[in-house]
């Protein structure tokens, strides 16, 4: 199902997430939300070929998951196997 950027319905519902994410950053629901939140957004600007907004938006969804798996937080099957495809894209 494609998205609309231009509603910015999208950009709103990662603001929110961001949001719950830095209010309660124990959750790990709050940061696999916002993880799916950003990944959604690469994705689709990715699809609408703005690579430059779908690279900021897939890093920031590596650095979520990436916080996660430092610190050792549980995540599913398929978390662990985005985070190893974005890690082979932005591990610095």
């Amino acid at each position: 199902r494609a998205m609309s950027l231009s509603s910015g319905s999208t950009q709103t519902d990662r603001e929110t997430r961001q949001r719950l994410h830095e209010a309660n950053p124990a959750s790990a629901e709050a940061a696999r939300d916002l993880a799916v939140s950003r990944l959604k957004l690469g994705q689709a600007y990715g699809q609408a070929g703005d690579q430059q907004r779908a690279v900021e938006h897939l890093a920031a969804c590596y650095a979520v998951l990436d916080d996660l798996h430092t610190a050792g937080r549980d995540m599913d099957a398929g978390m662990r196997q985005l985070h190893t495809q974005l890690a082979a894209m932005f591990k610095a």
